[in-house]
């Protein structure tokens, strides 16, 4: 979001693990007058990622052995890596794994929720699984990365351009929605790749 112009910060004070609930963030956004244009053709070299094992009211050995089970898989595949546990506060139990993946050109992120009778472990290797697959595509942001910025991209003075691993239901629900407000707005597909002309010269 840096790099179309907005400014700001998001910090978790508390976990929001179903079915309790209760998550709490604090965020601090900058206003913004000119949203700027996207355009990620390639995604360039896996320069590392970064993982957390994160548990809310459980054991932080639960945390522990998700850590040592995603750094054991990243290493399989060489890649360099800085994974930590965590042990977030919040109302209720629950677990979760987290990667953020650093490339060249872009930045995405995975993640995977634990539940009531899956191992830790099971929990990174599914997170990690949603990350293999998106290297095996040619896309530049994932999935939720690229429904979240139809609409600033939208907004913005030029055109972007973007590839995701796949055109999902939920991102053309929201371009629809999207025209209904924004009438000039135009979003097409191709593919896996998404072309945004923005309407912010307009």
């Amino acid at each position: 979001m840096r790099r179309i112009g907005f400014q700001g910060e998001l910090k978790l004070k508390r976990a929001g693990f179903y079915p309790r609930g209760g998550g709490e963030i604090i965020s601090s956004i900058e206003p913004i007058k000119v949203i700027l244009p996207l355009v990620i053709k390639g995604r360039g070299n896996l320069i590392k990622v970064i993982g957390i094992s994160a548990v809310g009211d459980l054991s932080k050995v639960v945390a522990e052995r998700g850590k040592e089970r995603l750094i054991q898989i990243l290493n399989e595949y060489n890649i360099y890596n800085q994974v930590e546990s965590r042990d977030l506060p919040s109302f209720g139990r629950g677990a979760i794994v987290f990667l953020k993946a650093v490339f060249e050109n872009t930045t995405v992120c995975y993640s995977a929720l634990g539940e009531r009778g899956k191992r830790m472990e099971e929990v990174s290797e599914e997170a990690s699984q949603k990350l293999f697959n998106f290297l095996k595509s040619d896309a530049t942001v994932d999935e939720n990365m690229g429904d979240q910025l139809l609409l600033p991209l939208a907004l913005a003075h030029g055109n972007s351009f973007f590839k995701v691993p796949r055109i999902t239901e939920h991102i053309k629900t929201n371009t629809e929605i999207i025209k209904k407000f924004l009438n000039e707005a135009r979003i097409h597909f191709e593919g896996n790749e998404i072309l945004v002309e923005g309407i912010g010269d307009r």
